[in-house]
């Protein structure tokens, strides 16, 4: 089973090589696309007569790599299911040493990525290495990868833990740990990892803010302005955000007046703790922050009708917000 989204790089490849294995036993080759905009489908499509053990099935929305993982579990036609990515970093040739273990009494194998010649991205090394240490401890077992995508797996496991298995990206540590700690059998394969064909598709940090706001995350990048502190925020701190059109062509210059005026303007109110100001030159869009110890503060500050003299008449929206979790630890870009 392939889970795939945005892979027109590397499916055609995989799908192939797939293909290509001599395994003596029933095989099928599922891939499922999850909701990808760019021309994986039509890859898929282009190659499926030329691949007749080939299967797809399509979301028509993307809704994440676990669940792309659990919608191929439920449709697929053998008891025991292979798992790997479609950007062709894992070493396909390997998957008839994963089912050997799975015959000899495994009811998953896992592809560990510590072979001679692993490309992991130097930045995520230290996160997955302090992360394989804490889950080795609570598994009470030496675990040599978490989440590794190459693994063969014994339907019944997933279905036994499928309530708690993530839509995101942490499914595969989830089942990883879930079989640990109860007592199934695990077992791993040392691998190699090659550099992936296409954009890496992990972004852990939305998939969990995703999940615990209970909706669907989507990012975006906006250009820090300026970043300025009076001073830390209480507890009973709160926000108030300005969104504005501007001009691309204005942006410098209403970066300079807030600077110029806005903020030492602030800096006179007792109570202000900081303001930020983000822009999106492209969409022709700015926030403005500002950030107060109290709901009593906030209304000592700027009224939402002295915005529009300070911050120019094209605003959008302004809402008011509790601080939940005051974070600001880069260098200001303005002080005073």
């Amino acid at each position: 089973m392939v889970p795939a989204f945005d892979e027109e790089d590397g499916i055609e490849g995989v799908v192939s090589r797939l293909s290509g294995l001599a395994l003596s036993v029933p095989v099928e080759i599922l891939v499922v696309d999850d909701g990808s905009t760019d021309g994986t489908v039509a890859t898929l499509e282009r190659i499926a007569p030329r691949y007749p053990k080939l299967r797809v099935i399509r979301h028509d929305r993307n809704r994440g790599y676990g669940a792309a993982l659990k919608t191929g579990f439920a449709s697929a036609r053998h008891e025991v299911v292979v798992i790997t990515d479609a950007d062709g970093t894992y070493p396909e040739n390997q998957i008839a040493e994963l089912l050997a273990r799975i015959d000899a009494g495994a009811e998953m194998a896992v592809g560990a990525r510590t072979g001679p010649e692993v490309e992991v991205p130097l930045l995520r090394r230290p996160a997955k290495a302090i992360l394989r240490l804490l889950a080795s401890y609570l598994a009470g077992v030496r675990i040599p990868d978490l989440n590794s995508g190459l693994r063969a797996i014994r339907r019944e496991l997933v279905k036994t833990y499928r309530p708690i298995l993530s839509d995101g990206f942490s499914f595969t540590t989830t089942i990883t740990l879930s079989a640990l700690t109860n007592g199934h059998r695990v077992d791993w394969v040392s691998i190699d990892y090659k550099k992936r064909q296409g954009t890496s598709k992990i972004r852990p940090i939305r998939d969990r803010t995703a999940k615990i706001l209970g909706g669907i995350v989507e990012a975006e990048e906006w250009e820090v302005a300026v970043m300025h502190r009076q001073h830390g925020s209480a507890t009973a701190a709160c926000t108030r955000v300005t969104w504005l059109r501007v001009d691309s062509g204005a942006a410098d210059e209403m970066i300079n007046d807030f600077v110029s005026l806005t903020l030492p303007a602030l800096n006179g109110i007792r109570g202000f703790c900081s303001a930020s100001l983000l822009v999106n030159r492209e969409w022709g869009r700015a926030a403005v922050s500002v950030a107060y110890d109290s709901p009593d503060a906030m209304e000592r500050g700027p009224a939402r009708s002295d915005g529009k003299r300070q911050l120019g008449d094209d605003i959008i929206d302004v809402r008011e917000f509790d601080l939940v979790m005051p974070h600001l630890r880069v260098p200001d870009l303005a002080s005073y």
